[in-house]
């Protein structure tokens, strides 16, 4: 599993790659649960589609203006291509 930040991760099985996000519970052996958020083909993909999660969370939590959605998503597209470059590396 890959593990990304604010409780995001990307697991994989033998076809896909999973975008998931840890629930605040433990099994009874004490693994974490995650919940399941999407499917995909590339670990790009997934990365892509919680840069989209994450946009869309900002939109909903907060009251912005213009200005400020933007400067809060370049702020979130500077932190997303952060992490795809240590992807790559």
């Amino acid at each position: 599993m890959i593990e990304l930040f604010d409780g995001y991760a990307i697991g994989a099985d033998s076809r896909q790659f999973i975008l998931k996000k840890k629930t605040g519970s433990v099994d009874k052996n004490g693994n974490t649960i995650y919940k399941e958020l999407s499917y995909h083909k590339t670990v790009e993909g997934a990365v892509r589609a919680l840069w989209f999660i994450l946009t869309r969370e900002q939109a909903k939590a907060n009251r912005l203006t213009l200005t400020e959605a933007y400067e809060r998503f370049k702020t979130l597209t500077e932190r997303m291509e952060n992490l795809k470059l240590k992807v790559e590396e």
